[in-house]
């Protein structure tokens, strides 16, 4: 379901700090002269923050002229039963804004299963700031959830090893009806690294590889998802279920 359309602009950013990570440090011992243990200890930090700064971030800029995506469900188990995914997109560039329409069907015939819509704003991180479900299993049933700050998806500068976390409380209205409120969401995203990714879209390198971890109600689930220059999500592989989810095509207002 989180479904950014991310152009990934691998910048790693070196700083002044960085430049000069060969300098001494700042307490200075000569021969034969006895050091404090405070003194090394304030050595160990001062290196220990220098390598911190030294990790180079990556950031990402969206591509704004993503029009569409298809997924397919590669597991066997889920061969012809709600295994294709069609993602379309509608940007406001203005306002740093777009919508998304994610549609879960059989590849065996062209029933849907699941309709979701989503709304983003990505002026600095990527926020997820809304989502509904308009269709669920063919029964029809329109269900608008509010969220009381948003999902982070992305950082707009983040290093490897780097976690972050969201926290709503939702609500929810059920065909227009009056909303209420439903037990609260947790994740927790990290960046775990890069990785290439080939997938039937097309080979993808330096691609951002993401922990996501959901908590709620008593339950939790567990993703693997993989942003890639152009397209953005590129694959993801949920670990509770075993689904694995990849590009097959994508499409761009330039082709």
């Amino acid at each position: 379901m989180k479904t950014q359309a991310i152009t990934l602009v691998l910048s790693f950013v070196v700083s002044g700090a960085v430049l000069a990570a060969g300098a001494p440090v700042g307490n200075q011992f000569s021969s034969g002269q006895p050091a404090r243990a405070a003194d090394v200890n304030e050595n160990f930090q001062e290196l220990a923050d220098r390598i911190d700064s030294s990790a180079p971030t990556v950031g990402y800029t969206v591509n704004e002229n993503l029009t569409s995506r298809t997924f397919a469900d590669i597991t066997p188990a889920s061969a012809g039963a709600c295994d294709q995914r069609v993602d379309t997109f509608a940007f406001n560039a203005g306002a740093n804004t777009f919508e998304q329409n994610v549609v879960i069907g059989n590849s065996s015939d062209t029933s849907v299963c699941e309709e979701y819509d989503f709304s983003w704003n990505y002026a600095t991180d990527l926020l997820n700031t809304g989502y509904s479900i308009s269709v669920s299993n063919g029964s029809n049933v329109n269900w608008v959830f509010g969220l009381s700050s948003g999902w982070l998806y992305l950082k707009a500068q983040m290093r490897v090893g780097e976690s972050w976390a969201s926290h709503n409380d939702r609500t929810i209205s059920i065909d227009g009806g009056a909303s209420t409120s439903i037990l609260p969401e947790y994740y927790k995203m990290t960046l775990a690294g890069y990785k290439d990714i080939s997938v039937t879209a097309g080979d993808f390198q330096n691609c951002l590889m993401i922990d996501a971890i959901r908590w709620s109600s008593g339950s939790s689930e567990h993703r693997i998802y993989f942003y890639c220059d152009g397209p953005g999500l590129t694959r993801y592989i949920n670990l509770t279920n075993g689904n694995d989810w990849q590009l097959q095509s994508y499409s761009t207002a330039l082709d």
